[in-house]
Parts: structure tokens; sequence; C-alpha cells
């Protein structure tokens, strides 16, 4: 009961069937385990997988790397009529990888992609859209993995360590 001006008012009380779970799991006083642990200093080590994982990602970016442009450079000015500035979508890739998409007449299998996009296109201009969304298409189906970004710019640098 609450009193207020009119009178009282009844609350609701908690439905009979509640329990509440007071207390510690642990048995106490003669359980010593901590309850609440806080890892000041202590970093806590890498599982195999984690630092097996970290292993090969720092094996890979060792392996010697080429820039790839996105949007190739024999369409430069197809490219930059759509204002496209091919340089500023680069991928590092290792070389083998890299060559094996270029490999071929014309700039390999990558090139001839992108010349049947651009001939599909030729009576209605694909938006820009159409064209980053192409790209992010070739990446998946070629498999290709790595950072975007501008040919004048280096890949991240290896965490220390490694």
């Amino acid at each position: 009961m609450v009193r207020t001006r009119g009178g009282t008012v009844a609350l609701p009380g908690p439905p009979a069937a509640t329990q509440r779970f007071w207390g510690s799991a642990q048995k106490l006083p003669q359980d010593s385990r901590p309850v609440f642990i806080i890892p000041w200093r202590h970093k806590p080590p890498l599982l195999p997988s984690q630092q097996q994982m970290l292993d090969e990602a720092a094996k890979e970016r060792r392996k010697p790397h080429e820039k790839h442009h996105l949007f190739p450079q024999m369409f430069r000015e197809w490219f930059t009529r759509r204002d496209i500035d091919i340089d500023e979508y680069v991928m590092p890739l290792e070389v083998e990888k890299h060559r094996s998409i270029h490999r071929g007449a014309n700039g390999g299998p990558w090139n001839a992609a992108w010349a049947q996009f651009i001939n599909q296109h030729i009576l209605k201009p694909p938006s820009k859209e159409e064209i980053y969304r192409h790209a992010g298409q070739l990446i998946y189906e070629f498999q290709l993995f790595g950072p975007v970004m501008p040919y004048s710019k280096q890949p991240p640098l290896l965490p220390p360590g490694y």
C-alpha cells in the first residue's frame, strides 16, 4: 500500500510463483575459487588455430605481390568518360594469381570479361553503380582477395613480429 493524497493505493506485488536466485553458485566459505578475475597485465595466449591463422597470413604477405587494376588499363579512356579513375582501385595480388588472370591475348580472361561488359552496354551506357557492381562480381568470380586501395598507396604493414 502506498499513501497518496486521496487515500491509499495497492501496488501489485510479484506473482506468487516468482523465484529468486540469490547468492553464489559456489560453496562458501570453504571454496576459495575467485568469483571475479580482472586480467590486468596478463594477455591470454592465442589458441593454436588463431596462431596458425596469423602465421599463414604473415607467410602470404611475405610472398611477392603485384598491383592489379580492377578496371583494366586497356579501357582507361572508357572508364574516364564515366568519371572513374582506374588508378584509385587496385588490389595487391600474389604474382602468379595476377599473371594467371591476365594470361592470354589482350590481357587474358580479366580484360575479356570487361570487354564483354563494355560491348553489352554500347547502346545504353551503364551507370557507375552498375560498373562497380560488375567489378565486385568479377572479384568474386575470379576469387580475388585483398584490400582495394589507390595505386600510389602501399599495402598495410604486418603487425610487429611478422
